[in-house]
């Protein structure tokens, strides 16, 4: 795979959310997962290291290859389904 290259910038965006006990988990996640890999750290390792999944770690590598570390780091945005069970309005009477 490519090598990541964080800037310095970027560094330390990552590491104050790899830290961060109010980010999402997802991002902290993902920070730890960039870091080490932009450290030259092994797929492999970082598995062994954070407990996380192969396709997990090669998602959000790739991502941040493709579209920067800090697209890397967010969620896409997608809209909430509405749950088809609930009724529009509630039923008079109720």
């Amino acid at each position: 795979m490519r090598r990541l290259v964080l800037t310095p910038g970027a560094d330390d965006d990552a590491q104050g959310i790899a830290g961060s006990r109010t980010a999402p988990a997802r991002e902290v996640e993902r920070a730890k997962v960039l870091l080490g890999y932009a450290a030259g750290t092994s797929i492999t390792e970082l598995q062994r290291q954070l407990g996380f999944s192969r396709p997990m770690i090669y998602r959000s590598v790739d991502k941040a290859l493709a579209a920067g570390v800090q697209t890397g780091l967010k969620d896409k945005y997608h809209r909430a389904r509405m749950n088809p069970r609930l009724p529009m309005k509630p039923k008079p009477g109720w």
